[in-house]
């Protein structure tokens, strides 16, 4: 039961990670999903193919043709040239639009991919970040003094319950993937319009938009498909305008742009991360300590108290909860460090008397 609860939870959107990190493991992936239903939508309800019949065709002779040019393999041709009537003209494509709602969902999957590399690892590592989020959250609900001091303390516990660096350093290469991932699938999308990875220009969205050609985003086409009436078959061949690809074209587009906002946040944030991880900052922990730090203890040697991986969950506590409940938290781990350098000094000063007695 525990391993299955384990499993199911890395899927969730769980607040164990940043707000930069959310455009990638949450928002993106409800865009994918929102784009693979609305694609799905349009080929069910049969807007995605509008082809031109004889007269004579009944309705139920234009339910076949479209259901046929759109699910068989068919060709296309420029839309200012003539139908071509020899094989070797014909340039066959697969179908694939047909496959483009499965795509949107596999790339909903890999963009939430890395947060499930970094849920694993955390849980593993021992410190379940998600459930210390959600009493930090739970702590500004909680009114009674007594429980609201113990649950403090379960908090602060929490916190400092590893005394390493490792956090930190694997959540940056978590949001490397991030960055990679976006880039990755910013190229995808760059080769299947036919930009090129980087020479994209306006003029060829607006050729290809004009209806123009492409392998993956045909417009127009041309199907031949046949119909067997009592014992003879007849070839019908069909010119048909695929308006799932126009709605496709527009669709990849708006994610491509989405994709280029969230790389370049994402590449900033891991830029400040990183100038943040050398320099060793302090700012964060004197902005929620100005009441505390008026005594003759340093803030420095409150970091090493603290650890990377310590002051690194108060981040993603304060990126995920009140600002009033992440300073309560610190001043509570600070009163806590504060008591032991007190204890620490009383029995320094107890030994000096006892050489000196």
């Amino acid at each position: 039961m525990v391993a299955r609860r384990f499993h199911f939870s890395i899927f969730n959107f769980s607040k164990d990670d940043g707000i930069v990190d959310k455009l990638s493991r949450k928002y993106t992936v409800i865009i994918f999903i929102l784009a693979s239903l609305f694609v799905v939508y349009i080929q069910v309800s049969g807007k995605g193919i509008q082809c031109r019949f004889p007269s004579q065709f009944t309705n139920s002779h234009e339910q076949h043709g479209q259901a046929a040019c759109l699910y068989t393999d068919s060709y296309y041709f420029r839309s200012d040239s003539a139908i071509p009537t020899k094989h070797g003209n014909k340039k066959t494509i697969n179908n694939y639009f047909k496959w483009f709602s499965l795509i949107l969902l596999l790339q909903a999957f890999v963009s939430y991919s890395p947060s499930i590399v970094w849920k694993c690892f955390y849980r593993v590592y021992g410190t379940n970040l998600d459930q210390i989020v959600n009493s930090a959250e739970n702590l500004a609900y909680t009114e009674e003094n007594d429980t609201r001091k113990k649950k403090l303390q379960i908090i602060s516990s929490k916190v400092l319950q590893k005394n390493s660096s490792l956090l930190p350093t694997v959540y940056g290469f978590v949001r490397k993937m991030y960055l990679l991932n976006g880039i990755g699938q910013m190229v995808l999308f760059g080769m299947m319009f036919n930009w090129g990875i980087f020479k994209h220009r306006y003029q060829k969205i607006a050729n290809d938009y004009n209806l123009t050609m492409n392998e993956y985003f045909p417009r127009s086409i041309t199907c031949e498909y046949n119909v067997r009436m009592l014992s003879r078959i007849h070839r019908h061949i069909l010119e048909c305008r695929l308006a799932i690809n126009e709605w496709n074209f527009i669709i990849f587009h708006i994610l491509w742009v989405w994709l280029l906002f969230v790389s370049v946040i994402t590449f900033l944030a891991s830029v400040q991360q990183f100038f943040r991880y050398i320099t060793n900052n302090d700012r964060f922990l004197r902005e929620n300590l100005k009441s505390k730090l008026r005594g003759s203890l340093d803030i420095r040697d409150f970091k090493r108290y603290l650890c990377r991986d310590g002051e690194f969950i108060l981040k993603i506590i304060s990126e995920n909860s009140e600002d009033v409940v992440t300073s309560e938290i610190i001043c509570q781990i600070w009163d806590n460090y504060a008591s032991i350098k007190e204890v620490e000094k009383d029995f320094s000063a107890e030994l000096i008397q006892g050489q000196y007695a």
